[in-house]
């Protein structure tokens, strides 16, 4: 039980963080389900396995939640960001100008 504990921790860190891509997302669910299989039709008499049941289901839910294509995040920051990039594209801007003027604006909400 700890050896899953601790490599389910360590793929979502590294699989469904804030920066992620489709094929770390599918390898992490692929994983997560394979560890699934068996762990979830156990019954448990220690609470550590219900520990890693718990944490099974919340992490499939956490990377069901990533793949979706449009991520809500930081009480609208996101949105804000792509319309500003949006903007600036509109004015004539480059696509090089608008990201730098996206990136100002969310290292200056978050940096």
């Amino acid at each position: 039980i700890a050896d899953v504990k601790h490599a389910l921790k360590a793929l979502m860190v590294r699989s469904v963080g804030l920066a992620r891509e489709q094929q770390k997302l599918q390898e992490a669910a692929d994983q997560v389900d394979f560890w699934s299989r068996y762990a979830l039709e156990q019954v448990f008499d220690d609470p550590e396995g219900w520990v890693l049941q718990n944490m099974l289901t919340l992490a499939r839910a956490m990377i069901d939640a990533a793949e979706r294509p449009i991520i809500r995040a930081g009480h609208g920051i996101v949105e804000a960001g792509e319309k500003i990039a949006a903007e600036q594209l509109a004015k004539g801007a480059t696509a090089d100008v608008a990201k730098k003027a996206t990136e100002d604006y969310i290292s200056g909400r978050f940096g």
